[in-house]
């Protein structure tokens, strides 16, 4: 059989690369047939078949001694070399010597494999190219040549059938996610110099960086209306052009926000279900449940003294804008009027995702966050022109894996009309978790940093189309 006739008809290893397919395992390696009788110089029933063999070569049984093809091999006159499906070794006969094992083995080894089909028995030789059906060896039972050249089974395919998702068989990368993770590696996982701490957590002391995207619109300055540019899907806004001039305003409606609210509760009950309500369904797999809190909170903003800027980190002092003042938001407990934090931020960094396809943009940040352990008394309170600006937040936190979600009403605390509430959302993602993948990315190269990232984008769409209200 050519190389060619076997190519056509064999199948590779899919672990292996196309110039290292599998090759068959050594002929020599499987274990020999029974031992046929041997004819010797002395034996009274010598068949003339016998008679052009050496001595010690397998001879042909007489007709009632055919009972031994019952045995797994059938005898070497029932072969043919060149047609053979068995995997059983070439018998030596007078006319051609037996080749040695290693040169059996190695050219086993060097025949030729079609990626097209898989092997349908890793030690069977390659069928005969000549024919599709072939009849067994004279005497050998149907059911077992079947079994030896047996079809191979189907796979399982999906309805495409044999598929690759490219060209390459790799998934190429998602863009917008793989520009938030750069920025959130240069500004997160490079920048060791400050803390980290998990998503929603309460900064101590020291400065702690925080990741956070909140939804909301992209208003353009030029015409006080929401950022209309010529893109049909969601995209990263450049602050390299100087004509585009963008705020970003973190509210919704407050029919958005009962969308939201229903949806985030619902999503809890869904995550920490047992067992699927509709019994036609198959099991699923078990979900990992997300828990939430429910606080009604009051933040005061004091105003901190320039002389006071020298006991920040530098880390801190760094990103204060110079035209803005450093605030110190006090949170407290509405019902127990309880401190639960004093904590300075500081903005470091932000990236606008401009979504024409929905009622929302989103930007993400990040901040520095450090406790402040100085005493309140002598600290000048209120907002812009001195004014007190105090605010009452009612507040679900929706926690899952390394995010938090936290919905959140807030009402000026001398506010006696309902159109002053705001809504709010935004979702964190644990800085800890990310550096640590990061680090794992930069120093190993295996990680799960993108996906982190991901997963965070991804919380951050489904919110966004879930919020759709007509």
């Amino acid at each position: 059989m050519t190389p060619q006739a076997a190519s056509s008809r064999q199948t590779p290893n899919p672990q292996t690369s196309p110039k290292g397919l599998a090759h068959q395992p050594p002929v020599s390696s499987l274990p020999p047939p029974p031992p046929p009788n041997i004819a010797t110089s002395n034996s009274p029933n010598r068949d003339p078949q016998t008679m052009t063999t050496t001595q010690g070569s397998a001879s042909s049984p007489k007709q009632p001694q055919r009972k031994r093809l019952r045995y797994d091999e059938p005898p070497i006159f029932a072969r043919k070399a060149s047609r053979s499906t068995s995997s059983s070794p070439v018998m030596a006969s007078r006319r051609q010597p037996a080749p040695a094992p290693g040169l059996a083995s190695s050219t086993a080894r060097q025949e030729p494999r079609d990626p097209k089909r898989l092997p349908s028995q890793p030690t069977s030789q390659p069928p005969d190219s000549s024919s599709t059906k072939r009849e067994p060896p004279n005497g050998y039972p149907h059911s077992v040549s079947n079994s030896v050249s047996h079809t191979p089974q189907p796979l399982e395919y999906g309805p495409l059938g044999p598929w690759e998702p490219t060209i390459t068989n790799i998934i190429p990368y998602e863009e917008i996610t793989r520009t938030i993770s750069h920025f959130l590696f240069m500004q997160v996982v490079q920048r060791e110099d400050v803390g980290i701490g998990p998503a929603g957590g309460v900064p101590g002391h020291g400065a702690q960086l925080e990741i956070e995207a909140k939804i909301g619109q992209l208003i353009d300055r030029n015409t006080n209306e929401r950022l209309r540019l010529p893109v049909m899907n969601e995209c990263i806004i450049t602050k390299d052009d100087p004509s585009l001039r963008v705020n970003f305003k973190s509210s919704m409606t407050e029919s958005q926000h009962k969308t939201l609210n229903q949806f985030l509760n619902k999503a809890v009950m869904d995550s920490q279900s047992k067992t699927s309500s509709d019994p036609s369904q198959p099991p699923q797999k078990p979900r990992i449940p997300m828990t939430y809190v429910h606080t009604r909170e009051r933040d005061s903003f004091y105003e901190l003294p320039p002389h006071a800027h020298n006991t920040l980190p530098q880390s801190i002092r760094a990103q204060i804008n110079p035209r803005h003042k450093v605030k110190v938001r006090v949170t407290t407990d509405q019902k127990s009027g309880k401190t639960l934090a004093k904590i300075i931020k500081a903005r470091v960094a932000d990236l606008d995702v401009h979504s024409p396809r929905t009622q929302f943009d989103w930007r993400i940040s990040v901040n520095l966050e450090m406790g402040y352990d100085g005493e309140i008394e002598g600290l000048v309170e209120g907002g812009d022109g001195g004014s007190r600006a105090d605010r009452n937040k009612d507040r679900m936190s929706y926690r899952h894996l390394a995010y938090q979600i936290d919905l959140t009403q807030v009402t000026p605390s001398d506010s006696t009309s309902k159109a002053d509430k705001e809504h709010e959302l935004e979702v964190e993602v644990s800085t800890a978790e990310l550096r640590k993948q990061g680090q794992l990315a930069r120093d190993t190269g295996s990680s799960a940093y993108e996906e982190l990232v991901k997963g965070f984008v991804d919380n951050v769409r489904v919110l966004v189309r879930a919020a759709q209200v007509q």
